[in-house]
């Protein structure tokens, strides 16, 4: 059952827990970008004009996509270090960098073809 109280503590912004911040709030939005993005692979597909041109919006967003991919690999990194050591990591710690990098990975895959 949900506690209320819990999340919204007697204010106008929601305190959610680290759980839900790490499923929900992460999983939705990638869910979402690949649902999506078999949609906008398929309008690809059949599209004629294939060749998108290198300029700087697409380079921007390759760095950037770049940059996320490390930062999550490095989190990952981090957390598993802290699983061998036996700290309290739990495997969500683990399957959320790993759900976000092959999102970012399957969108600089697609827009660099």
């Amino acid at each position: 059952m949900q506690d209320w109280e819990l999340t919204w503590t007697n204010g106008t912004n929601p305190d959610f827990t680290p759980c839900f911040e790490k499923t929900v709030l992460v999983w939705i939005p990638c869910a979402f970008l690949w649902l999506f993005s078999c949609v906008d692979a398929y309008y690809f597909k059949i599209s004629s004009a294939k060749n998108i041109p290198w300029n700087a919006l697409n380079l921007t967003k390759l760095f950037i996509c770049t940059l996320l991919i490390a930062t999550e690999v490095i989190r990952f990194y981090i957390a598993l270090v802290e699983y061998s050591e036996s700290t309290l990591v739990h495997p969500i710690d683990l399957i959320t960098p790993c759900i976000k990098v092959a999102t970012f990975v399957s969108h600089v895959k697609f827009h660099a073809l």
